[in-house]
């Protein structure tokens, strides 16, 4: 049986990575898992954090049961022989899961662990679940000053229901790093309900605050909404066609004309 919602990434939590959107497909007969250049993962426990947190190793326990689970029906679909073998397979339960990680980090909820608990709860739980919402209202609570927030925020992209958290970061947290990775996910939620509120996010992080590396993303998500979206005059091509002959983009002004880009390597 296909999983319901958002598919997840089985990662260990006691390594540490980038957080960013990524893929998942899931085919049959088998489970494949793509990952793209930019991964969405569940936050890991930082080292320093780890040996000193009471509720780190109740933490890794429970991603490892939830991998083991993941890891079963990988196998079991894997093996498969036909559609009602498929079918009749139960992907492991988010939910159930993503509860017992709220309730780890209720525990200990100013713990620098109870961060990458919530990470873990956002990346895992199913489409619409109310736990990440739960789980943010605890880091507002107690971590939206944190330094060590920006890749949590850097999860929250393309979720309306998580602008209200992304403008309380802003307002709240001191700092750069965080806010400006707060206003590009601001910035990319809003891209198509609000262009120019998106603008104004983008120009910020130019502007204000924010990493080198958020700072060029920034100004490449402004180019391409003052130039490359639709209804924009598209930027200049010159050619040459099969016969060998110039031409340019231009030329055709005012015609209907369809652009195939195609390579041979």
């Amino acid at each position: 049986m296909k999983p319901e919602g958002r598919s997840k990434l089985e990662v260990s939590p006691s390594r540490r990575g980038t957080l960013r959107n990524f893929n998942v497909a899931m085919c049959v007969p088998t489970l494949v898992v793509l990952l793209g250049p930019a991964l969405l993962i569940a936050l890991p426990a930082r080292a320093a954090d780890k040996q000193a947190s009471p509720i780190a190793a109740e933490y890794e326990r429970i991603h490892k049961e939830f991998e083991q689970e993941q890891k079963a029906f990988s196998e079991a679909s894997r093996k498969a022989k036909t559609d009602e073998e498929r079918n009749n397979l139960k992907f492991p339960d988010r939910e159930k899961y993503a509860a017992q990680m709220l309730a780890l980090a209720e525990k200990r909820p100013t713990d620098p662990v109870a961060v990458d608990i919530v990470g873990w709860i956002i990346g895992f739980s199913r489409q619409n679940s109310p736990l990440p919402t739960k789980a943010l209202e605890l880091i507002t609570k107690h971590h939206i000053e944190s330094n060590n927030i920006t890749e949590l925020c850097e999860m929250l992209t393309d979720d309306e229901t998580k602008v209200d958290f992304l403008r309380e970061v802003l307002r709240k947290n001191p700092h750069q790093t965080v806010k400006g990775a707060a206003a590009l996910s601001l910035a990319q939620t809003m891209a198509a309900s609000n262009p120019a509120r998106a603008e104004s996010y983008f120009n910020d992080v130019v502007e204000k605050y924010g990493t080198k590396e958020q700072k060029e993303a920034a100004k490449g998500a402004l180019f391409e909404m003052k130039n490359l979206a639709i209804g924009k005059v598209a930027p200049e091509i010159e050619g040459e066609d099969v016969d060998g002959k110039r031409f340019k983009l231009s030329d055709y002004r005012g015609k209907v004309v369809l652009i195939d880009f195609w390579g041979d390597w």
